[in-house]
């Protein structure tokens, strides 16, 4: 039996916090010792102006997924400097170093050396080799290095590798973790700050309950399910003992929420009391208690609440820092200061709500499955209705996005009416009016089929071959010799086939715009109305300069008598200015001119957009014939 013991102290001569962990034998067991220390990168000591503290917010997000969201940079600076930190072993023996830092397409090589009296001991280039194909870009791996120690003070160093700098979005270390187990996976959560929640129910439950928790991290991964009862938190859609269950008065005991949350990013854990998955209890009385231990004399926090149906939202920080503790708030909070803005601004009296050119905000309020507190959304309501957006007075509804084989070409019918059947039963179980639809959205940001499957599938061979006799092509007039050699290219046939690429290329549109023909037909049908059917297009367009970089020819898709509404986005960030998305809204518009499709655009209000540039963008894409606008 092991027992581990955390020892926050201050384990090291200079340089830097680390954290230890000892494992001790207990009862007859055999004498085992373990010790782990694990310091964090920005802690080292800098020599030099070559590496620097990169956060979430200072270096565009790519610390975002770093322990604490901090991480050390090395891509600028002196190509001789380097980074130090000295910690003491505690015995004599073979330690492996873990080191933790972000695999980036654009690679950023750099030296870890592990000195003891003065001399080097062992060293290692990291991220010199192939990615890790395993671990996705901009995330973070562990590489590893084994060396031999002596017990006393020990120096990591971190150096550029050849004294090189790299590209600006690379080269960042997290955290280092020494360790003489072999067989320890490291995980840089485990020695951060954490978090402790406990939940205590009122006495309202006739019968027992589980708390379910969806953690929405704001990052990949985006989100998980977690359970809650009396067996601890498992990471499941329920509790796997039904005995586990919650009745009236108990408590779940204090749990770790660490993980759940994530300390580089926070997340809003939505929260309800549930008799099983499928049915949610009616009320969710309770107190939530948070600490950063696992013992009720170090409570940060304790909220009440009270929802009705039963379920809320809390939004946790990455940590309880007395700087974070403040953002540790529930919906109701957040919507009652929202309020308190909201009623005391001076709002327009005169005009009224938009009628021929609805204007919506995403607004996640209302639905079947995730019902919340009604305080909550009645409070919200009201605040929305100061602006006079159309959430409540028009609707939106989604498609069906079913193929075989991941084909185009190949739709499949029977469950695309099946899903819109589905669909528009529930939309009028819900009293809903098909006059009131204002748009469909299909599906966000689909491409056009990459050539490779063009090429290479036989559905697709078919269609356009079938597509070029009704355009009135002959072999020849796309340089083959027969029909069996109109067949669609990829890229490596572009010199060599130049007719037969260019309408490869068309034709990844005209597929696509041909699925989305079929779907708003079955639309129709199923809901027996008509109504803008759109996908939401990228600006790809604008960024490449090119409609077939990402297979999408507005000119070709609308072309196509079939589709009566297009839609786009204001991506314009960084380095492009408003006038970028403002030029894929007027491609849009020459593409929509000689069958008056519909034009949709999607707002973006975040991601760092001042009040200025919203109202810049709407008025701009609104003057190009934008008919209807989201607000995200």
């Amino acid at each position: 039996m092991k027992l581990p013991i955390r020892l926050h102290d201050n384990f090291v001569l200079t340089g830097a916090v680390v954290w230890m962990t000892l494992t001790v034998g207990l009862l007859n067991a055999p004498l085992a010792s373990a010790a782990t220390l694990f310091v964090e990168a920005e802690k080292f000591q800098v020599t030099g102006d070559g590496w620097k503290i990169a956060t979430a917010g200072n270096l565009e997000g790519m610390a975002r997924k770093a322990s604490c969201a901090k991480a050390l940079w090395g891509a600028v600076g002196a190509g001789n400097s380097t980074a130090t930190t000295t910690v003491t072993i505690p015995a004599a023996g073979d330690y492996r170093l873990h080191v933790r830092y972000m695999q980036s397409p654009e690679r950023g090589p750099f030296r870890v050396a592990v000195l003891q009296n003065g001399k080097e001991t062992a060293r290692k280039d990291f991220d010199l080799v192939a990615r890790n194909k395993e671990v996705q870009p901009w995330n973070y791996l562990w590489d590893t290095l084994d060396v031999r120690l002596e017990g006393g003070p020990c120096v990591f160093q971190l150096s550029k590798y050849r004294g090189q700098n790299c590209r600006h979005n690379a080269r960042l270390v997290d955290c280092v973790l020494l360790t003489d187990d072999k067989n320890l996976k490291p995980d840089h959560l485990a020695y951060g700050p954490q978090i402790y929640m406990k939940v205590t129910l009122g006495d309202c439950h006739e019968k027992p309950v589980y708390i379910h928790i969806f953690a929405d991290h704001f990052r990949d991964p985006w989100y998980e399910h977690d359970a809650l009862s009396k067996a601890g938190l498992e990471l499941d859609l329920r509790p796997r003992d039904s005995k586990s269950y919650l009745r009236k008065n108990e408590s779940t005991g204090w749990v770790n929420i660490t993980r759940m949350v994530y300390q580089d990013s926070g997340a809003i854990l939505t929260t309800s009391a549930r008799y099983d998955y499928y049915h949610i209890a009616p009320r969710f009385k309770a107190q939530f208690a948070f600490a950063s231990e696992p013992d009720d004399r170090k409570i940060l926090r304790t909220m009440e609440r009270d929802a009705a149906p039963g379920m809320c939202c809390i939004v946790v920080p990455p940590s309880l820092s007395p700087e974070n503790l403040s953002k540790l708030a529930m919906d109701m909070d957040i919507a009652q200061a929202t309020a308190k803005l909201a009623d005391a601004a001076r709002w327009p009296r005169i005009g009224k709500k938009p009628v021929q050119y609805p204007f919506f905000v995403l607004a996640a309020l209302e639905s079947t499955d995730r019902p919340l507190d009604h305080n909550v959304t009645d409070r919200e309501w009201k605040t929305l209705e100061h602006y006079g957006f159309s959430n409540r007075e028009k609707e939106i509804i989604g498609g069906a996005w079913h193929m075989k084989h991941d084909c185009y070409c190949q739709p499949d019918k029977k469950a695309m009416k099946e899903a819109f059947a589905a669909a528009a039963d529930r939309f009028r179980k819900e009293g809903k009016k098909v006059e009131n639809i204002a748009y469909c959205m299909l599906m966000d940001e689909p491409a056009g089929q990459p050539l490779s499957h063009v090429a290479n599938c036989p559905a697709c061979t078919e269609q356009f071959r079938q597509w070029m006799k009704e355009l009135g092509k002959t072999p020849a007039d796309l340089g083959v010799a027969a029909w069996d050699g109109v067949r669609p290219v990829d890229e490596s046939q572009r010199d060599k086939r130049p007719a037969l690429y260019y309408y490869s290329q068309k034709f990844r549109t005209r597929t696509l715009s041909k699925f989305l023909q079929l779907q708003r037909e079955l639309a129709f049908a199923a809901y027996k109305g008509t109504f803008p059917v759109t996908v939401n297009f990228s600006d790809g367009a604008t960024y490449c300069a090119n409609f077939y970089a990402l297979g999408v020819d507005y000119f070709e898709l609308l072309e196509n008598e079939g589709q009566n509404a297009i839609w786009g986005e204001n991506w314009g960030n960084g380095a492009a200015s408003s006038q970028c998305t403002t030029f894929n809204v007027e491609l849009m518009r020459s593409a929509a001119m000689q069958r008056g499709q519909r034009i949709g655009h999607y707002l973006i209000a975040y991601a760092k957009r001042l009040p200025w540039d919203v109202k810049l963008n709407a008025v701009s894409q609104a003057a190009r014939d934008v008919k209807v606008f989201t607000d995200l």
